[in-house]
């Protein structure tokens, strides 16, 4: 089998300093903000369903209740790590989140809000780099739109 070889413009990264923690994504594209909006809207709505006093909301004293509560915690952590996969279009959450939960608090902000808040000016410079590149002059930008008509 041939196979197509082309820069896609993914880049590595990783995790503070942790090489064991690798990631993987298109900085660069222009489709993250549109799936980060939707994501947003979804993980709102996941976060919207936490009781006030979540570490606090089961019975100690009753299995069952911490077995529910495990459960619903659970199944709102995987929830929210399948949006953060849907933002960067690929795994990212085991790399980033490991076993621990997105809501885990740090400095009384959920995990999930500070990795968004450390990649967000990743995000920022990349975008443009890759808009510089694409302006460096007008001869350039002339002959991309022409390529791009090519593919219509």
């Amino acid at each position: 089998m041939e196979t197509i070889r082309s820069d896609d413009g993914k880049k590595r990264f990783c995790i503070n300093g942790d090489e064991s923690r690798i990631i993987e994504f298109r900085p660069a594209d222009f489709n993250l903000l549109p799936r980060l909006h939707k994501a947003q809207e979804e993980i709102n709505k996941a976060l919207a369903k936490l009781p006030d006093n979540l570490g606090m909301s089961f019975d100690i004293e009753n299995p069952d209740s911490i077995a529910e509560h495990a459960n619903y915690i659970e199944t709102l952590d995987n929830e929210i790590k399948e949006q953060v996969n849907y933002i960067f279009d690929s795994d990212v959450s085991m790399a980033v989140f490991g076993n621990s939960s997105a809501l885990t608090l740090v400095n009384g902000k959920f995990y999930l809000e500070v990795f968004l808040e450390a990649v967000s000016p990743i995000l920022e410079r990349e975008i443009q780099k890759e808009t510089e590149k694409s302006n460096e002059s007008e001869e350039n930008s002339m002959a991309q739109r022409n390529r791009l008509r090519l593919l219509r």
